[in-house]
C-alpha cells in the first residue's frame, strides 16, 4: 500500500470541516465515549503544542462511497450541507472532544479559569502549572458567557482568533471603565492571547489514504490499527467487510437487542455472536481470524439462529445460577456463551421435546461446572472452544462423555480455601449458591442475581472489618461470601458473628431453627452455623467448603477427595487469577 507522509492540518479547520460535513466518520465507528479528564489532558497537550497523535483519514468520492458515512456526534443536520471529502479512520475521540469543547456541544461546557491564570501570570508562575489544572468543566450551559464575571472564560470562545475577539468584546467593554477591574481588562486584552495562541494555531499531523483504496485494503488498515494498540474491535472490522456485501451488522445487532437477554450479551461483546456462527460454519472461532474466515453465507445462514441460541443460552445459564437474565457478572468465562449457543442451534433445542431438552440441559450443566472448577479457559481459549464444541456434541448425540466430566474434580478443601470470588472456581461456587434462591439474613427477601430478587451484593459472612486482622487474607475466601442486601451488610457492619446472629433473630422474631433454614439456602449447614456462632473462622471455611463440595456432587459433578499434592498444577491458586482471560 506504500508509505504515506503525514500532512499538517490546523485544528480549527478540521473542526470547521466537521461542522459543515466535509469530514465525517465511517458508519460503523463506535460512539463518542471520552470523559472530562481525558478531554482535559488532550487540551493540555494542544496548549503546550505537544504531539497529540496522528490522525488517519480516507479520501472519498461522495458519488461512489465504498463505506457508508455518518456525521460526527453533536453536529447539526442543517449545517451538514457540504459533500463529504474524508472519513476519519482514527482520531474520532480526539476530534469529537475538540469539537464539543470549542463549539460548546455535548453534555459539558468547558472553561478556562482565567482569574487563576492571571494571578499566576503576575508572579511569573504560569509556566509551572499544567494547563489542564486551569480547565473547569460544568454541566452544559447554553449561555456559558454568564461565568465571565466569575473568572471563567468559555473555551468555545477560542474557536478561532476572530471568534475570541468578538465574543470577549462585550464583556471587556462592560468593565473597561471600571477601575476595580482594570487589571482583568488588561489581561484579557493582552497577555491572555499569549497563552492561547498555540491552541488557535495548533496543527494535527494527518495521514490521508487515497480514495482508490478498496474496502479490503481499508479493512487491512483497521487490522494494522488494532495491532498498534489503538482500540478497534474485530466486530468493527467485520462490520466494514460485510457492509460492502449488503449486510448491515450494526442494524442486525440493534434489532437483536430488542430481547433483553440478548441485549446483555451484545452490550458486553458483539463478537460472541460471530464466534458462535464460526463454530456452526465449521470455521475457527479465533477472534482475530473472524474477519478473514466468515463469509456472507455464514452470516445469512446462522445470524438469526444464533441470536435465538444466545437467548436460550442465557435462560439456561440462569437456571444454573449464573444470573444471566440480569448480568454476566457471575459468568466464569464469556466463551461459554458462543459454545452453548452453537450447541443449542445445532440440536434445534427450542423445538425438542421436554425429555430431550432436560437431558441436554443436564449435560451442559455438568460440562459448565467442570470447566469452571478446573479453570479450563484460563488460557488457549479459542483453540479449546472449537474442541469443546465437538466434544459436547459427541456427548449429546452419542453419549461419549467428555474426559473433563468423567475424570471429575480433584478436591482438597485446604487447597481451595484461599480461592477468591473473582476466579473461575470462585464464580462457579457463587453460581451454585445463587441457584439455591437464597433468602436475605436481615429481611424476608430473595437475594442473589437474577429474576425475582431484590438488589443485593456479594458480602462477607465473617465481616472483614472485624476479622481481617486476625484471619488474614483468607477473609476473602469465596467460602466466606454470600448474597446479602445492603441493609443486611450495613447492619452486620463490624459486628462479631454471634452478636449479629442474635440481633437479627431478635429483630425478625425468628427462632434459631428458622435462621438455620435460611442459612441452608446459602449452602451453610448446621455445623457451619455453629462455627459462625462460635466465631471459629477456620472451621467455618472448612465446613462450608465441604457443604459446597457435597452440593456440587448433588447436581451430578463427580468429586474425588485427594491430597493437596495430587491436584494438578493448573488449579493452583496462583492460576486462579482475578483477571480471567475472557
Amino acid at each position: 500500500m506504500g508509505n504515506f507522509t503525514p500532512t499538517k492540518l490546523k485544528l480549527k479547520d478540521l473542526l470547521s470541516d466537521i461542522d459543515c460535513g466535509k469530514l465525517k466518520l465511517p458508519s460503523f465507528q463506535r460512539d463518542y465515549k471520552w470523559t472530562a479528564p481525558k478531554v482535559k489532558k488532550l487540551l493540555d497537550s494542544i496548549q503546550c503544542d505537544h504531539p497529540a497523535g496522528t490522525l488517519l483519514f480516507l479520501a472519498v468520492d461522495y458519488n461512489n462511497l465504498i463505506i457508508p458515512d455518518k456525521s460526527f456526534d453533536y453536529t447539526e443536520e442543517s449545517k451538514q450541507n457540504s459533500h463529504v471529502e474524508h472519513l476519519v479512520l482514527d482520531g474520532q475521540q480526539r476530534l469529537t472532544s475538540c469539537y464539543c469543547v470549542f463549539y460548546n456541544l455535548g453534555n459539558k461546557s468547558y472553561f478556562l479559569d482565567y482569574a487563576k491564570l492571571m494571578e499566576l501570570d503576575k508572579t511569573n508562575n504560569a509556566k509551572g502549572i499544567e494547563f489542564e489544572e486551569l480547565i473547569v468543566d460544568k454541566k452544559h450551559m447554553d449561555f456559558p458567557d454568564q461565568l465571565l464575571d466569575k473568572g471563567l472564560m468559555p473555551l468555545s470562545f477560542i474557536k478561532d482568533t476572530k471568534t475570541m475577539r468578538d465574543l470577549l468584546k462585550p464583556y471587556k467593554d462592560s468593565i473597561r471603565r471600571n477601575s476595580e477591574k482594570e487589571e482583568i481588562y488588561d489581561f484579557l486584552d493582552g497577555r491572555l492571547g499569549d497563552y492561547l495562541d498555540t491552541i488557535l494555531e495548533y496543527e494535527f499531523p494527518v495521514v490521508i489514504l487515497p480514495k482508490e483504496l478498496t474496502l479490503d485494503a481499508v479493512c487491512k488498515v483497521f487490522q494494522t490499527i488494532n495491532s498498534t494498540g489503538l482500540k478497534l474491535s474485530v466486530f468493527d472490522i467485520c462490520v466494514a467487510k460485510f457492509m460492502r456485501q449488503g449486510i448491515q451488522l450494526k442494524d442486525r445487532v440493534e434489532d437483536a437487542k430488542r430481547n433483553s437477554y440478548v441485549k446483555i450479551v451484545l452490550d458486553n461483546e458483539e463478537t460472541l455472536v460471530l464466534q458462535a456462527i464460526a463454530l456452526l460454519s465449521g470455521k475457527t472461532p479465533k477472534k482475530n481470524a473472524l474477519a478473514d474466515t466468515l463469509d456472507k453465507n455464514d452470516i445469512e445462514t446462522y445470524w438469526d439462529k444464533v441470536i435465538d441460541g444466545i437467548r436460550e443460552t442465557m435462560e439456561l445459564l440462569d437456571r444454573f445460577g449464573v444470573g444471566t437474565t440480569k448480568s454476566l457478572s457471575l459468568l466464569p468465562y464469556k466463551p461459554f456463551i458462543p459454545l452453548i449457543a452453537a450447541v443449542l442451534v445445532d440440536r434445534d433445542f427450542q423445538n425438542l421435546k421436554i425429555d430431550a431438552k432436560t437431558s441436554i440441559s443436564q449435560k451442559i450443566k455438568e460440562f459448565f461446572f467442570c470447566t469452571a472448577l478446573t479453570s479450563r479457559y484460563t488460557e488457549g481459549t479459542d483453540n479449546k472452544l472449537k474442541e469443546d464444541y465437538q466434544i459436547l456434541l459427541k456427548w449429546i448425540t452419542g453419549n461419549q462423555v467428555p474426559t473433563i466430566v468423567s475424570n471429575g474434580i480433584l478436591w482438597n478443601t485446604s487447597k481451595y480455601i484461599g480461592t477468591t470470588k473473582q476466579s473461575a472456581f470462585g464464580k462457579a461456587v457463587l453460581c451454585l449458591i445463587n441457584a439455591q434462591n437464597p433468602n436475605d439474613f436481615y429481611e424476608d427477601k430473595n437475594v442473589g442475581i437474577g429474576e425475582n430478587t431484590v438488589s443485593s451484593q456479594i458480602h462477607h459472612i465473617f465481616p472483614e472489618a472485624e476479622y481481617k486482622q486476625k484471619e488474614g487474607e483468607n477473609i476473602n475466601s469465596v467460602f466466606n461470601y454470600t448474597f446479602l442486601t445492603n441493609e443486611a451488610n450495613n447492619f452486620i457492619s463490624d459486628k462479631a458473628t454471634y452478636k449479629y446472629v442474635d440481633e437479627i433473630m431478635k429483630l425478625r422474631g425468628i427462632s434459631k431453627e428458622t435462621f438455620k433454614e435460611i442459612l441452608s439456602r446459602h449452602v451453610i449447614d448446621e455445623d457451619s452455623f455453629n462455627y459462625i456462632y462460635q466465631e471459629d473462622f477456620s472451621k467455618f471455611l472448612e465446613q462450608r467448603a465441604e457443604c459446597v463440595k457435597n452440593k456440587f456432587a448433588d447436581i451430578g459433578i463427580i468429586i474425588h477427595d485427594v491430597a493437596k499434592e495430587q491436584i494438578d498444577e493448573q488449579v493452583d491458586d496462583e492460576d486462579l487469577v482475578d483477571d480471567i482471560e475472557q
